[in-house]
């Protein structure tokens, strides 16, 4: 019974593909815009990639003036990201950041590195995005693929990054515009731009009402101070961790606050090049 269904199914498929694969070569010859977009639509969701992509080529080809050429690129940009996806769930050893509460350890991430295929897409991905930002700067889509374009740099382009980031900190969408601040103070923090990305993470705090991220970007500003030698302020600042979790439940940054106090005690003694990190990037 499962056999004949699996045959069906597949018949069914090949047809679909068959369809499509027709309808392409006819819609070239016709310029059905609407019908080559569904054509590559119907190719990604039976998981037909490879198809997908050389459909999306010849649409990009055909349609460069079109009105909707961003969702074309967002849509093609959805081929990557399930395989790049579906790569990262194959791999044999997932990257874990081990828990360090207990040391007073705290570790910054920027996102999963690449690693193999999965950069090699990226790579194709990255300049998928860079053709249509340079081709086409006033399309209604941009801020969208800056936005991707963004969470891909601050892995392994900071000045590329900063550059889309200081474009993005001034749009009127808060989700892009929150994460364009958080992404940049990271960056300057883990540069050692200190001052700078203080001032961004106050920006954070007084834009977010979630007191749990307030917590947080609180307890980055007491790091920064640390690294700074302020002292007073450094633990002024861990007192606010203390402030933003007081009716919590779970109070993950205070816990984390309260360790730091005892090593901020002890390390403080010591001259600056030599006191112990609890933040690191990765």
């Amino acid at each position: 019974m499962k056999s004949s269904k699996y045959k069906i199914n597949s018949m069914i498929i090949f047809l679909l593909l068959l369809i499509t694969q027709n309808t392409i070569s006819f819609c070239t010859n016709q310029e059905d815009e609407a019908t080559l977009f569904a054509i590559a639509q119907t190719q990604v969701k039976l998981g037909n990639y490879s198809e997908a992509e050389k459909t999306f080529k010849i649409l990009l080809k055909n349609y460069h003036n079109s009105e909707r050429i961003g969702l074309y690129y967002l849509a093609q940009d959805e081929i990557f990201t399930k395989i790049i996806d579906s790569l990262k769930n194959n791999l044999s050893e997932k990257r874990k950041s081990p828990s360090s509460y207990k040391k007073g350890r705290i570790k910054i991430s920027f996102g999963q590195k690449d690693e193999g295929e999965i950069g090699k897409l990226q790579q194709k991905r990255t300049q998928l995005f860079e053709y249509y930002i340079i081709n086409y700067p006033k399309d209604t889509h941009r801020e969208k693929i800056l936005e991707l374009l963004m969470a891909i740099y601050i892995k392994n382009n900071p000045k590329k990054f900063l550059t889309i980031a200081n474009e993005l900190i001034s749009s009127k969408n808060y989700t892009v515009k929150k994460l364009a601040i958080l992404y940049k103070a990271m960056i300057l923090h883990k540069n050692n731009e200190l001052t700078n990305a203080i001032k961004l993470y106050k920006t954070l705090i007084n834009m977010i009402r979630e007191n749990n991220m307030k917590a947080k970007y609180q307890l980055y500003i007491s790091d920064c101070y640390y690294r700074l030698g302020e002292k007073e302020l450094a633990f002024k600042s861990l007192d606010k961790v203390d402030f933003y979790e007081k009716d919590m439940k779970k109070k993950y940054m205070s816990r984390m606050a309260a360790i730091w106090r005892d090593y901020y005690k002890v390390e403080f003694e010591k001259p600056i090049n030599e006191r112990e990190q609890f933040v690191f990037f990765e």
